[in-house]
């Protein structure tokens, strides 16, 4: 139906049918829940609405059926329909020192593509990724699930809803504030203490990075002075190089 009418169920994955079947207790005993198949036929059905379907049973062999709490489900079923959705990453818990920064949350995919029931789909207004980050002393990529959310907010679980992809790479940055003696390099080494006083303003700079990259480092440097250029005192603006 889906092929043939753009059709598609939207109702039913959460019908159950009570079964008494007979047979030898030692062939009963050898099959389980999965070995018992109930099927709904729609393949009559040509146009949405609210349908009553009949109940074919399949038993396992040497498993006779006796009774059945239902022969018919009532099924909705639905125009189906596509629609493309922004992706929200989310932190459901996270902790960082106190001389730490969280930065911005950064998907791999910042929209998907869902489809199923137009009903359905009408009524999702985002996807979110939920992410258990846990402590972090450096930046990290993590892997979520994407869980859609209807226009109240609510979380949807239905499985007539389909995405174009289930998972998304969340990049979550994480900053660390340092303070960085400022070095002045010369180009041939000329000045020394008798000869030059090189005073930097501002002698230190504040700089944020992943707490990583910020473990080895102590100092900044400006760009190089080519000191044979210099034919007095001098002030110089100079670039750091970062």
């Amino acid at each position: 139906i889906e092929s043939n009418y753009n059709l598609s169920v939207f109702s039913g994955y959460d019908i159950t049918v009570d079964l008494t079947v007979k047979g030898q207790m030692s062939t009963i005993n050898k099959y389980n829940i999965d070995d018992y198949n109930i099927t709904a036929d729609i393949s009559h059905v040509t146009a949405g609405g609210r349908h009553t379907v009949k109940l074919s049973f399949d038993m396992p062999t040497g498993v006779t059926l006796s009774s059945a709490s239902a022969t018919t489900a009532e099924l909705y079923i639905d125009e189906r329909t596509t629609a493309t959705i922004d992706v929200y990453p989310k932190l459901k818990s996270i902790a960082v020192p106190d001389n730490y920064e969280l930065g911005e949350l950064v998907s791999d995919t910042e929209i998907v593509v869902v489809s199923g029931p137009k009903i359905l789909v009408e009524d999702v207004a985002h996807a979110a990724v939920y992410l258990d980050a846990g402590r972090l002393d450096s930046s990290i990529s993590m892997v979520g699930k994407i869980t859609l959310v209807n226009k109240a907010g609510e979380d949807i679980t239905n499985p007539f809803l389909k995405l174009s992809k289930n998972e998304v790479k969340v990049s979550i940055p994480l900053y660390e504030y340092k303070e960085l003696s400022v070095v002045v390099p010369t180009k041939h080494g000329y000045f020394n203490e008798s000869n030059a006083k090189i005073t930097i303003n501002p002698p230190t700079i504040a700089v944020k990075a992943d707490p990583v990259i910020l473990e080895k480092i102590t100092q900044i440097s400006t760009t190089t002075i080519d000191e044979t250029k210099l034919t007095g005192d001098s002030t110089i603006i100079l670039g750091l190089i970062v």
